[in-house]
């Protein structure tokens, strides 16, 4: 790697931690995350539920897992969080470019929905938008 590849990789590094410095911590849990366009494609490795935490910067979240070989990083502002008490699983939907739309399952209690739908309608009066409260999780399979 050159000098300038080196640069490169450390002013990454930087502008990262810096944001993570600058963002509130939300939680951790076990969950995975799909992308849903013209095909299904995993996010998370498939048949493993890794920890992923959730942070909140100016009206978005930041979703990060590191999983053995496997790593999700997104900021992005939520669409959309929902809660199904029977099997304590908690989604968030994301909008993607092109009409698509990103999908993060976690595992959690109905305390730690009220803590991310919180932090979704702050993101949303960030932006001027109104929460979309979706009544269950739905189109998404269940955890093994």
């Amino acid at each position: 790697m050159s000098l300038s590849e080196h640069s490169k990789v450390y002013e990454a590094l930087g502008d990262y931690v810096h944001s993570l410095c600058h963002s509130l911590y939300l939680g951790t849990a076990r969950g995975s995350a799909v992308f849903y366009g013209e095909r299904r494609v995993p996010l998370t490795a498939e048949g493993s539920t890794p920890f992923i935490s959730i942070f909140y910067s100016k009206g978005e979240f930041e979703i990060l897992s590191i999983d053995g070989e496997h790593s999700l990083n997104l900021r992005m502002g939520p669409k959309s969080v929902s809660y199904d008490g029977s099997s304590e699983t908690i989604e968030i939907a994301f909008s993607a470019p092109g009409g698509n739309e990103v999908i993060v399952i976690l595992r959690g209690d109905r305390e730690f929905f009220k803590t991310l739908k919180g932090a979704v309608e702050s993101c949303r009066a960030v932006k001027n938008e109104k929460l979309e409260l979706t009544p269950g999780v739905v189109g998404v399979e269940p955890f093994p």
